[in-house]
């Protein structure tokens, strides 16, 4: 059976349940089913393979997920350019959400997933990307996303740059989450090479409701990195 229908803000959730159960991979799962992402890309699924979008999100709802991601994660006009799909960041966008939700039916809150845009000179590009972060904020919040889950960040400049544009465009939370490393010296950065002290203090500042980590192997040291976010 599906979990019960949340109520009010996530942070509301939160404070309600103590945790929530979110969702897991939407790209491997993907795969299995047939995708081939050097030919395609996972978000134009939602246009092609609606039914399979639908399915994975009930099949999460069904094994617990009170938490559903979208199926957006590279929805964004850079992402989707790279593909020549960059007209079709509203259809894509809006076609997530609607899956997750028919999928997910009324108990969990459906996030609206959103990634790097991938551009490297992040500092000369500044305004074209808030305007990519805006465009797809907006999209998924009109399509009727709970909230926003800002994924697998690398950059903190970037992160700010998203949140800052996104705090403009709509009225709802966003959870920023970072992908962590260890170097070989046994210190945690962030790709870009920031602290993730100093990665987790810029998006607070930037406007995050929330803060975390993804995409970081389940080893002996995941228990190491989260004490110094904790700490952070």
């Amino acid at each position: 059976s599906q979990p019960d229908a949340f109520m009010g803000c996530l942070k509301d959730a939160v404070a309600a349940h103590g945790f929530l159960l979110a969702d897991g991979a939407w790209g491997t799962n993907l795969m299995t089913a047939g995708l081939d992402p050097k030919k395609e890309s996972a978000e134009s699924w939602n246009l092609t393979h609606p039914e399979v979008i639908r399915d994975l999100a009930r099949a999460y709802a069904v094994a617990g997920a009170q938490i559903i991601s979208t199926n957006t994660f590279g929805g964004n006009a850079f992402r989707l350019a790279n593909r020549d799909q960059a007209h079709q960041v509203h259809a894509v966008n809006e076609a997530g959400v609607a899956l997750a939700r028919e999928g997910a039916g009324t108990g969990p809150l459906i996030a609206g997933a959103m990634g790097p845009t991938g551009v490297k000179n992040i500092g000369e590009q500044a305004a074209a990307i808030g305007q990519a972060f805006s465009e797809q904020a907006r999209t998924l919040e009109g399509a009727g996303a709970d909230f926003l889950l800002l994924e697998t960040m690398t950059s903190p400049d970037e992160a700010c740059i998203a949140l800052e544009h996104i705090s403009r465009s709509t009225a709802l939370e966003v959870v920023c989450s970072f992908a962590f490393r260890r170097t070989e010296s046994g210190a945690f950065t962030a790709w870009s090479g920031a602290s993730p002290a100093t990665a987790i203090a810029q998006a607070r500042g930037a406007g995050a409701t929330m803060t975390g980590l993804n995409c970081y192997p389940a080893d002996d040291s995941l228990e190491s990195l989260l004490h110094v976010l904790h700490a952070s």
